[in-house]
């Protein structure tokens, strides 16, 4: 029977994972599946030797859980020596699937990594570790495709998963109505029709909603001193929307905190304040305004001063190689400079319609839908199993 060793460490690569072994369970009903996930890819029937936890943020969160992680590629090195896979998929989670990805190279086993380093941010080395340890990687944006490719590496852009997800940016109005019969339905009152909805997203790892909640908040509460809002936070899981309460309680805000509701939420917002990451994608893709959050660790922010390769944090300004997204940073991520930013966009039609013409720039850069199939394709071509699928 055919195996396929799967591992991925955060929320957004579990997801991405277990859309991949979707794929390939159809190619090829019965494959087994092993390795490190989180629930998504439990739900695929993953055999899962360790269940991946809460991702950690920045230089120094890694490196105290360094000894954590080496433990946990020594384990799973050994279960692959045991059972012998066909081939190995790494998703994401770049620094722990790098050094894994050599170890099981070593054995001799096929890898492909699957939203691989972003070499073509934080550095061309990470393209040329890759390429020595010839690592098919299966990349998500066209610039690291050509940085791969460049460092020698057996690279393919199969598009953006994203762009499986959401096929066609949003139809607000229709999203508003949505949103407001789930607020109904949940006793939490509907939208009134003058009310502008604020969408708070604080990121997924605790340190970043440790960090990026209370300053969000402390905007949000000046906002609604200007304007008729309302103001919602979206999380994708019941403990961290828990926990949002608990703050938003802290400064006395009218505030709904929805758990697994950030896709919809953002749909029908006027305006969103988003932690740096995938959520940013999402909401250029949704054609949803947004100014990008980002703050982490004075070494981590000093390091990428000296490493990063370009002038953005925020996906949706990568992508486009040019500022579409407002982007405030480290000593600016405070409550009254987030008020003032986005009070601008609030005021101004002008600005959010540049920001959403930008927006069709970047949709056009990620390729086409079917990223998870092209790179089931791909795991298998690696596996030499293409002819049974």
């Amino acid at each position: 029977m055919a195996e396929i060793f799967v591992t991925a460490g955060e929320t957004s690569g579990d997801i991405y994972a277990a859309r991949v072994v979707e794929e390939l369970r159809l190619m090829i009903p019965g494959i087994t599946i092993t390795g490190m996930g989180r629930s998504r890819l439990a739900r695929q029937g993953q055999q899962q030797y360790i269940k991946a936890g809460q991702g950690e943020i920045g230089l120094s969160g890694g490196l105290r859980s360094i000894g954590q992680h080496l433990n946990r590629i020594k384990l799973l090195q050994q279960k692959a020596a045991e059972t012998s896979p066909d081939a190995a998929l790494l998703v994401d989670y770049s620094g722990f699937n790098m050094y894994l990805g050599r170890r099981l190279r070593k054995e001799g086993l096929p890898v492909v990594h699957y939203i691989p380093p972003t070499a073509w941010v934080w550095g061309y080395w990470r393209a040329k570790w890759l390429a020595r340890q010839d690592i098919r990687v299966a990349a998500i944006f066209p610039q690291e495709d050509e940085v791969y490719r460049r460092a020698g590496a057996r690279s393919e852009f199969v598009g953006h998963p994203l762009l499986d997800e959401i096929s066609q940016p949003r139809k607000q109005r229709l999203a508003r109505e949505n949103l407001s019969e789930y607020l109904k339905l949940a006793g939490r009152g509907e939208l009134n029709s003058g009310d502008r909805v604020l969408a708070l997203l604080p990121g997924s790892r605790d340190q970043e909603i440790e960090k990026l909640t209370r300053p969000l908040l402390e905007a949000a509460g000046k906002l609604s001193r200007d304007f008729s809002l309302r103001i919602i936070i979206p999380q994708d899981s019941e403990r961290d929307a828990s926990l949002l309460a608990d703050y938003a309680d802290l400064f006395k805000l009218e505030v709904e905190v929805l758990a697994n509701r950030s896709r919809e939420v953002l749909a029908a917002s006027d305006l969103a304040l988003v932690a740096s990451g995938t959520a940013t994608l999402e909401a250029a893709l949704l054609n949803c305004p947004q100014i990008i959050i980002y703050q982490t660790g004075k070494l981590t922010a000093l390091l990428a001063r000296l490493l990063v390769k370009t002038d953005y944090v925020g996906l949706p300004n990568i992508v486009a190689e040019r500022s579409i997204v407002p982007e405030l940073m480290q000593d600016d991520v405070k409550g009254d400079i987030i008020y003032k930013e986005a009070r601008k966009l609030l005021e101004d039609p002008r600005m959010i319609r540049q920001q959403i013409e930008g927006y069709r720039e970047i949709r056009s850069r990620l390729g086409s839908p079917g990223a998870a199939r092209r790179t089931a394709e791909l795991v298998l071509e690696e596996a030499g199993l293409e002819e049974r699928a």
